[in-house]
């Protein structure tokens, strides 16, 4: 990483105390969920890493679909905020902010701990599904799509939200390819078709 660089997109505040046992079932969860899926694992799996009496979990938590709900609007899972977070800190210029963007969802996918996009994951576990899990999955997805049409229409680019959205099928690809192939060119090829697509959409007329 180049000069200014060096957050860890996956470093998650440090606990100033013990965490309570609602806290240690959703940190269980977000790593076993995120490592291994939502379907393999189950609720004897999560309250055994937790360290909790099942009546513990089963008072947090009245199901494992409530809890898998818990995990996806948690700070675990959303990486939006990360992202979003360190792209802005590194420039002002909405047009820079659009490549910037790729440039620290490309360090994501670099990290070891990388296992491809949450929501992305569990909305394919939940394809054929209805239920508030696949519509936090689907409603964090919308989200993205969004932040970037918005970066494209303060950039004053022509037709933002056919740049937006193909920008956020991009990251898609990334998130999805580079977990096919473990590895993050993925991303970075996707960072190099941005940067075409941005360049047309702010080029004069």
């Amino acid at each position: 990483m180049g000069e200014g660089e060096g957050e860890d997109l996956s470093a998650r505040p440090e606990a100033t105390a013990p965490l309570g046992p609602r806290d240690r079932i959703l940190a269980a969860a977000s790593d076993l969920f995120y490592r291994q899926g939502i379907r393999s694992v189950g609720v004897d799996a999560i309250i055994a890493s937790a360290r909790v009496a099942k009546a513990s979990f089963y008072h947090h938590f009245q199901s494992k679909d409530d809890l898998v709900v818990a995990w996806l609007r948690s700070e675990n899972a959303r990486w939006l905020d990360r992202v979003v977070a360190e792209t802005e800190r590194r420039t002002d210029d909405p047009t820079e902010r659009l490549l910037v963007f790729f440039d620290v969802v490309e360090e994501l996918i670099e990290q070891p701990e990388f296992r491809g996009c949450p929501y992305l994951n569990t909305a394919a576990e939940l394809r054929a599904e209805t239920g508030a899990a696949r519509d936090a999955a689907g409603a964090f997805v919308l989200e993205v799509d969004a932040y970037l049409v918005g970066l494209a229409t303060a950039a004053g680019v022509r037709s933002p939200d056919e740049l937006g959205r193909a920008l956020h099928l991009l990251i898609a690809g990334a998130f999805a390819s580079s977990v096919a192939v473990r590895a993050a060119w993925p991303a970075s090829a996707a960072r190099r078709t941005a940067a075409t697509l941005v360049a047309a959409a702010t080029a004069p007329s």
